[in-house]
């Protein structure tokens, strides 16, 4: 089988085959393709999709198909009503605005909050101040108060007395020759 392309004629209201290719058209009207064993008495006429009222798809589309796959063709800016595909109604988006924020919480021994951040734009210099004041205050990790080393300090001291603790192997080798 092949495709046939059918050219409408207004005077007699059928289809008609076409001996033209479809590029020979400057204006067709309305055109179909229609598989070759098909009758195309059977074809509908361009008007039947087209409503007898204005009450079609609420007057803001066309129907399309038939039985349970009928359904509006909606207008731009419309769309179908909810659960109805039967009906255009006025598209809405509604503007919202989403936020979020973020509390740090640093917690005591009793795991009660002792400081609390709000966002996520903290300086860091702030933030360790506080956390070394509720070390103090609480007198965690056993500090009494007084001078918290900070963490490179702690390395560099680490680093030094394993240094010494460890002589070179290439000093020893030296040695023995």
């Amino acid at each position: 089988w092949f495709w046939n392309l059918h050219s409408w004629n207004e005077a007699n209201e059928t289809w008609e085959l076409s001996n033209l290719d479809l590029d020979a058209y400057a204006e067709p009207g309305h055109i179909a393709w229609a598989p070759s064993f098909v009758n195309v008495s059977t074809v509908p006429s361009p008007n039947v999709g087209a409503p007898d009222d204005a009450n079609a798809c609420n007057g803001h589309g066309w129907e399309m198909g038939s039985g349970d796959s009928k359904h509006c063709m909606c207008d731009e800016g419309y769309t179908w009503g909810e659960d109805d595909p039967l009906s255009c109604v006025l598209e809405t988006s509604e503007d919202y605005n989403v936020g979020h924020s973020t509390i740090t919480y640093i917690l005591n021994d009793e795991l009660e909050p002792t400081v609390a951040w709000a966002g996520d734009r903290w300086r860091v210099e702030e933030f360790t101040a506080d956390v070394r004041e509720m070390l103090e205050k609480e007198q965690l990790a056993g500090n009494e108060g007084g001078f918290i080393p900070s963490l490179s300090v702690a390395m560099s001291l680490s680093a030094l007395m394993l240094a010494a603790a460890v002589p070179p192997s290439s000093r020893r080798d030296s040695d023995a020759k």
